[in-house]
């Protein structure tokens, strides 16, 4: 988040007249809280502490760790004894749902431009992409890591300053009806699908559900709002139509393809960055990433449509997307000592789709290993697939069957379906049922050289693999 130091978030009186207090302690009053937080482990001095009830946790059990922590205050909706009581406390009926209320009262009172971001692939990338080109246009904040869902959306938008000028908040599903009332909370100016792919589709009859549930963005566009639909997908058309019928006073296409409004050019990529040549409504647009791979320069069309929108500085943004780091399981690449030389690792372990594994895997058939090196691929189970798991895992067959790739080793139940068809066709292969029976084949595997990309959903701990080969070698 783009927030100088100190800023105001939320004063004391906001909380008593936004929210149905049902109670409160002595010290309520006085104090200006400079963030929102649900985690007592990475509270910052100085914010509100909201105890909601999750799944795994709940938060009444931490209170009094994040006062410790140095917590200005804190919502609950139940008294315990684990609870400072000579703290600022609020209590409502539900925390919650006091959380959502101060996301709405956070929207209502912001000049801010909201953007909404979705799609099976993409999102969180093009988020962080959106993010640093905005921070030189203005106060800009951002969903943080990837809180996407009932709760992270809300909490971001708690988060955001009342003088932002920006607000990037990604939105995340895996059922249908999930998205619309997050769209709602957020109201943005423009709305950004990524992709409609098979991710999630355990969860739906076919990709045209999926296309609906991803269209729930629209449901809260503002009066005047901008759609940006990735153009080279099936559903553009039903996508736009729909954007069209929720309100959307434009819908913009971005991708490859020659009718796209924002067009990729040209793209290209040497050892530490990539070169992208696009067409913003017809004016041409050069710049660097260090982001690498196609899908990459295909997403930055996307951030590019939506600064024109905005009316934001073009030339500016396409400048700060060259700052970008790939970060951790996404993408990252670490040059890894091994004997004499190194060897480069692509860590992709944070997720899987068929979709993001192909893109992953035509990246990687676009690198050359080093002298004497190979193209090494690891993978692990893409989950929640539904009944046709095992086709697509099959479905990669062409690709890790390319003579540009050297080795394969491959995890997971799931993965053995393929291993089967790959061994057939006399791959070299190896399988194994976890990430981390794996490890040991994986280290004695890699030279000074390869290429080594791991990837899996992160349900199969390809992570586990991706450390071993850093920690193992790194010597």
């Amino acid at each position: 988040m783009n927030r100088p130091i100190g800023t105001c978030i939320w004063e004391n009186f906001e909380i008593a007249e936004g929210l149905s207090i049902k109670k409160t302690t002595s010290g309520t009053s006085g104090w200006s809280a400079t963030g929102v937080s649900i985690d007592s482990r990475t509270l910052k001095k100085g914010e509100l502490f909201v105890a909601i009830k999750g799944q795994n946790f709940d938060g009444h059990d931490f209170v009094k760790a994040a006062f410790e922590c140095g917590a200005i205050a804190a919502i609950i909706d139940r008294k315990s004894k684990q609870i400072a009581k000579d703290k600022p406390l609020y209590l409502v009926h539900d925390a919650m749902e006091a959380l959502r209320e101060l996301a709405k009262i956070a929207r209502n009172r912001s000049r801010a431009k909201v953007v909404t971001i979705t799609g099976s692939v993409g999102k969180t990338g093009t988020k962080n992409l959106l993010a640093a080109s905005l921070k030189s246009e203005g106060l800009t904040t951002a969903t943080q890591g990837n809180l996407n869902n009932h709760i992270g959306l809300p909490l971001s938008l708690a988060k955001m300053p009342k003088v932002a000028d920006y607000g990037i908040f990604e939105v995340g599903m895996s059922a249908p009806g999930e998205i619309a009332p997050l769209s709602l909370l957020a109201r943005p100016h423009v709305a950004i699908i990524t992709s409609v792919e098979a991710t999630h589709i355990e969860f739906f009859k076919n990709l045209k559900q999926i296309a609906d549930a991803k269209a729930e963005i629209f449901n809260g566009l503002v009066a005047g709002g901008v759609a940006v639909i990735n153009q080279d997908s099936e559903y553009f058309e039903y996508l736009s139509k729909i954007a069209k019928s929720k309100g959307a006073s434009e819908v913009v296409g971005f991708g490859g393809g020659h009718s796209s409004t924002i067009k990729l050019l040209a793209y290209e990529h040497n050892a530490d960055h990539s070169l992208v040549e696009a067409s913003i409504h017809g004016v041409r647009v050069k710049y660097k990433m260090k982001l690498l791979g196609r899908h990459w320069a295909i997403n930055s069309l996307s951030v590019l449509a939506t600064i024109n929108a905005l009316g934001a500085n073009l030339k500016r943004a396409a400048e700060a997307m060259q700052m970008i780091e790939p970060t951790s399981g996404r993408g990252n690449w670490l040059h890894v000592p091994v004997g004499e030389g190194k060897f480069l690792l692509i860590d992709e372990s944070y997720n899987a789709s068929p979709a993001s594994v192909i893109a992953a895997l035509t990246m990687l058939k676009a690198i050359n290993p080093g002298d004497g090196g190979q193209r090494i691929v690891i993978l692990g189970d893409m989950l929640e697939l539904g009944t046709k798991a095992e086709e697509f895992h099959l479905g990669l067959s062409g690709d890790l069957m390319s003579e540009k790739i050297g080795r394969v080793f491959l995890a997971g139940p799931l993965m053995k379906v393929l291993a089967n068809r790959l061994f057939k066709e006399k791959k070299p292969i190896e399988w194994c049922k976890t990430s981390l029976a794996l490890v040991e084949m994986a280290i004695s595997a890699v030279k000074a050289g390869d290429i080594v990309m791991v990837k899996g959903s992160r349900g199969s701990q390809m992570q586990i693999i991706v450390e071993a080969l850093t920690r193992s070698l790194k010597r």
